[in-house]
């Protein structure tokens, strides 16, 4: 559920930069708009004062015009510098949410692991406990032990073999088989199963 959840956050943040992103664009196509305006202002206002026409009027409404675009290029340039601010800080959530997802992923594994383990050790206990002693052909579970805490491996190693019986009259049955000259050795500090399992000789 949590990782569910930072998901869903990721995906927003994401889609919050993609809206930043098109909000940059159209506010850098203004300025570049705004700073058109006024070199194309500046061009005017030189050719009023290069014909010095006495139009005082068209002056000054050049002037005022020039000004508002000033102001207007201003503003747009302020707006762009939050919006990269505030995409920057998008960017930053974005990364924070996959670390926090990447981080949440070995705990939850361990989990599945840990459950995995426990389950294998209760059906091993269970068919430890439940075995029926008055079948025909009893399973070799009921006539061996195993010291405690090697139940997950003995379930783990032979699972259901252990069901199998030795009764030789049996259809299938458990025979000798001896350790042969050629047999790869246990690796150094491994502990055998035959050393904990006490079975009938």
């Amino acid at each position: 559920e949590e990782a569910g959840r930072i998901r869903a956050r990721q995906s927003e943040l994401e889609r919050r930069l993609q809206q930043l992103d098109g909000d940059i664009a159209r506010e850098e196509r203004m300025v570049r708009d705004n700073a058109d305006i006024l070199e194309r202002l500046r061009t005017e206002e030189a050719a009023l004062n290069s014909e010095n026409a006495g139009a005082a009027e068209r002056e000054a409404t050049t002037r005022a015009a020039f000004e508002q675009a000033a102001s207007t290029l201003s503003q747009s340039e302020a707006k762009l510098a939050a919006l990269t601010a505030e995409r920057s800080e998008a960017e930053q959530s974005v990364i924070d949410a996959r670390a926090t997802e990447s981080s949440a992923r070995p705990p939850l594994q361990d989990a599945r692991a840990e459950l995995a383990r426990i389950e294998t050790e209760a059906r091993t206990l269970a068919k430890i406990l439940n075995a029926a002693s008055g079948d025909l052909f009893p399973a070799v579970l009921e006539q061996i032990s195993v010291d405690r805490g090697f139940e997950t491996a003995l379930g783990a190693a032979l699972g259901e073999d252990l069901d199998v019986p030795l009764d030789r009259s049996a259809p299938v049955h458990w025979g000798e088989s001896a350790i042969q000259p050629g047999d790869a050795a246990l690796p150094e500090g491994v502990k055998s199963l035959a050393s904990v399992v006490h079975a009938p000789a």
